[in-house]
Parts: C-alpha cells; sequence; structure tokens
C-alpha cells in the first residue's frame, strides 16, 4: 500500500492552521482572561477621568490584548491574508443594514424578553443605559464591533473555515462570541450577530460587512438607551413598549418576512459579485499573459 506524499503535506497544512475547535475556545478564555486582567482600570481610573473614558481605556486595553495575542498566533497560518476593510458593494451593505435591523426588532428581541432577569442584572443595566456619552459611543458603537470583529470573525471564523465545513464554522464562532458575554440576554443577540456576521463573512471574505452588522446591532441598543429613562430600562415590558399586542405582532410578523427576503436578496447578490469577481480575474491574467 502507498500513500501519497502531497497528501500528507496538505494534512499537515490543514491541521496547522489557526484556531482549531479547542485553540477557540483558547480564544475566548484569553477575552475573558484579559477582561478580568484588566479590571482594575475601572477603579482606579475614575479616580482620574469620568467612568464612560475609564471604560473605554479599559476595554481597548483588554480587547487589544486580546487581538494582539490572537493575532500573533494567526500570523503562522499557511496563506496568511491582511485582514479585508473594504466597504463592498451598496447594494449587500443596504440589505445587510435592512435585514439585521428586522432580525433585532422582530426575533431577537422578543427572545431576549422570555427570559426572566433578576434585579441584580436590572441594575447592571440600568447603570449602562445611563451611560449614554459621546466617549461611550465611540466604546459601544465603534470600539467594540472592530475588536471583537477581528478577534471573532478575522481570525477565529476565518481560521475554522479553513478546517471544518462552513455551518460547524459559523456555529462555533457564534456560540462562543455569545459565552463571553457572560449572560444569557446578551448571549442571544451576540449569536445571532455571529450567525449572520459569520455567514456573510463565509460569502464575502470582506471584514467591513461583519463590523457593519455589529455597529448596527450596537448602535440600536445605544440610541435605545439613550432614548430610554435608566429608572426604567429594562422594566418596561416588550409588548408596551412596541405600543400594544397588535402592533407587536404586526412587527414581529413584518420582520420576520424582512429577514426571510434579505437573506433571500443577500443570496442573489454574493452569487451575482462572485460571478463578477471571477470575470475580472480571468481577465487580470488574461491581460497578464
Amino acid at each position: 500500500m502507498t500513500t501519497n506524499p502531497d497528501n500528507d503535506i496538505n494534512t499537515v497544512k490543514h491541521n496547522s492552521i489557526y484556531p482549531s475547535t479547542a485553540q477557540s475556545f483558547g480564544i475566548a478564555g484569553i477575552a475573558l482572561l484579559m477582561m478580568l486582567a484588566f479590571s482594575p482600570i475601572l477603579y482606579y481610573a475614575k479616580f482620574f477621568m469620568n467612568e464612560e473614558l475609564s471604560f473605554l481605556f479599559y476595554y481597548v486595553a483588554s480587547m487589544g490584548t486580546t487581538f494582539l495575542i490572537v493575532n500573533s498566533m494567526k500570523k503562522n497560518n499557511p496563506g496568511n491574508k491582511p485582514f479585508d476593510f473594504e466597504p463592498g458593494n451598496y447594494k449587500i451593505t443596504f440589505a445587510i443594514i435592512i435585514t439585521f435591523i428586522a432580525l433585532q426588532f422582530g426575533i431577537i428581541s422578543p427572545l431576549i424578553s422570555l427570559i426572566p432577569m433578576p434585579d441584580f442584572m436590572k441594575e447592571i443595566f440600568m447603570e449602562m443605559a445611563g451611560r449614554n456619552g459621546i466617549i461611550s459611543f465611540i466604546s459601544i458603537v465603534i470600539a467594540a464591533p472592530i475588536f471583537e470583529e477581528l478577534i471573532f470573525r478575522g481570525i477565529m471564523l476565518d481560521g475554522l473555515l479553513k478546517r471544518y465545513n462552513p455551518t460547524k464554522a459559523i456555529l462555533i464562532s457564534s456560540f462562543l462570541f455569545g459565552f463571553v458575554h457572560l449572560n444569557p440576554w446578551q448571549f442571544i443577540s451576540a449569536f445571532a450577530i455571529g450567525i449572520l456576521a459569520g455567514w456573510v463573512y463565509y460569502k464575502t471574505k470582506k471584514l467591513w460587512y461583519a463590523i457593519l452588522i455589529h455597529m448596527v446591532n450596537n448602535g440600536l441598543a445605544f440610541l435605545t438607551m439613550a432614548l430610554t429613562d435608566p429608572s426604567e430600562y429594562p422594566d418596561t415590558p416588550l409588548i408596551e413598549s412596541y405600543g400594544g399586542l397588535s402592533i407587536f405582532l404586526l412587527v414581529t410578523l413584518s420582520s420576520i418576512i424582512i429577514v426571510v427576503a434579505g437573506v433571500y436578496f443577500l443570496r442573489k447578490l454574493f452569487v451575482i459579485e462572485e460571478s463578477s469577481f471571477k470575470t475580472e480575474s480571468e481577465s487580470s491574467i488574461e491581460e497578464s499573459i
């Protein structure tokens, strides 16, 4: 019986791609460890600056360090490529925004509302709702999407897609992204972000789309907190916040329809963009010859 040396080489290259499933759990562990390690910033920095600025420093320090650690490991990947931040197709961008807004209001929020929230968690969310200044906007809507998408889509999912089938890779990265938020309410939202952002990243390999989805989610959350009285957040029943049961049902049904239509439209756009990319690549090769 003979073996093919090329197959053995390919197997070695495949197994050396970072991260594996176990290494992905390690990335989540590093993120949690860095959040714990830099937590004193939240206490001591308040003596020199306000709470919003101290949180920004804490977040950048913890997630920035996490990114530097895991990115140094990614650099050893075979065929490693730089992150793609190019904005891409405006039609895809618009479809992503509409689809995710519908997903958030019609599916994610109702699911989150089904989970009872203890008083201590309500106090935490009320405290977060009180931070609605420009510094908090930078932390929540700009810094968080960039750092977290670099880690969970740009590094973790990118590597997993090279080792496993797309469904397994997206589910692993989405689960771990939800897990590091350490509470079931944010887990649901983060898991949904991971599924949509992961699918879009798999189809386009553009990190910008994943960051955009995350920005839209965090922007909606920030806007909700800014427009809600902290003493009432998150005690207001979901149906009441929607304006009644009939409006709630109408919004939910409409949102589901929009999400389904959005996914269908995005699939068609991905096919068109892939065909266009192949045509451009073939043209470039012909010109070089």
